[in-house]
């Protein structure tokens, strides 16, 4: 019985380590891209180049459709660090969303979202990758993103979650939970003025925290099913109606992992989907050219590649066995 018990323990504490080595080694990475972008900007003579432009405007997205352009006259690079400033306090922010999902992969009662984060991102990005494969064997093209400087390329997918975001998550959900709170009101109401503007400001930052000012179920409504399989939809339909390279593939893919970002929304709050955002475009374009700019840094390409697969084989695998166990505990103790 003793070695048994030992086998059993080591079977359950084992996963658990490399798990939580896995989420160490993947934050460890994140953490390093973000000197990886500033000095790509501010030490090379081509990210000097494009930083020193001036932007004179901003576009701004909501609603997926409705198009603004923000008038702005600061440089390319001030802009840039800018975002990643966001990014960090994103990041700082999201450190206090807990959540007992991932608590019995990592052993950690209510593991904190960062941590959860490379989990979550890898399975999306194994999922892009199985998507992409499967359609082009069909003759499905992907595509590609078609940018004419590789430091304007960086820029751009900096900015892209921020915009993206926005556009397809923060706006929509937004303007959603503002109609609940309407209806609220005219049932019998929140109390104070001030309720009310904190329950506004969070359901387009924190939807979770709007449901709990209101007095909703914390469980996704049908209705919130709805939307975020519409907006899903059309950020994935977005991505090749943007013309900015990508083929049809894109839509199904891009669909998928807009759905993934709009789960992360309603769980945890706007900055849990710009992170992940961050992550896709970001941090996996830092970890590619990198490497190019710096050839002492070659192997880090490979080791942001390897950290999203191992993450994203975790995570699908642990997300597989919570559904078994759900499944096997409706059928009954016995037969479970």
């Amino acid at each position: 019985m003793g070695i048994r018990a030992d086998f059993e323990r080591a079977l359950i504490v084992a996963p658990r380590i490399a798990a939580r080595g896995i989420a160490i080694a993947s934050l460890a990475l994140y953490a390093l891209s973000f000197p990886i972008g500033m000095a790509a900007f501010l030490l090379t003579e081509g990210g000097r180049a494009i930083g020193e432009r001036i932007l004179r405007a901003i576009p701004i997205e909501l609603f997926g459709a409705l198009s603004l352009r923000i008038p702005l006259a600061a440089r390319v690079r001030t802009v840039f660090l800018g975002l990643l400033a966001i990014y960090a306090i994103c990041f700082i922010a999201a450190w206090f969303r807990a959540d007992a999902l991932g608590s019995g992969l990592l052993g950690i009662e209510r593991p904190r979202f960062p941590i959860l984060m490379p989990f979550m991102a890898g399975a999306l990005f194994l999922a892009a990758v199985a998507i992409h494969f499967l359609q082009e064997a069909q003759g499905i093209p992907t595509g590609s993103l078609r940018v004419e400087d590789e430091f304007i390329e960086l820029f751009s997918l900096a900015y892209a979650p921020l915009m993206e975001e926005l556009s397809y998550r923060i706006s929509p959900f937004g303007a959603y939970f503002a109609l609940r709170l309407l209806l609220v009101a005219r049932e019998g109401g929140l109390g104070p003025a001030p309720s009310y503007f904190k329950a506004l400001a969070s359901g387009f930052l924190d939807p979770p925290g709007a449901k709990r000012a209101m007095g909703l179920p914390g469980d996704i409504s049908v209705a919130e099913w709805a939307l975020l399989f519409a907006t899903s939809a059309w950020f994935g339909l977005g991505h090749y109606l943007s013309g900015s390279g990508w083929g049809p593939g894109k839509i199904t893919s891009a669909a998928i992992v807009g759905l993934g970002l709009g789960l992360a929304h309603l769980k945890y709050g706007a900055p849990a989907p710009i992170l992940l955002h961050w992550f896709f475009n970001y941090h996996m374009k830092a970890c590619e050219m990198a490497p190019r700019i710096w050839p002492q840094l070659s192997i880090l390409g490979g080791l942001c590649e390897l950290s999203a697969l191992s993450a994203g084989l975790v995570g699908l695998g642990y997300g597989a066995f919570r559904a078994l166990d759900r499944a096997l505990g409706r059928l009954g103790p016995a037969k479970a």
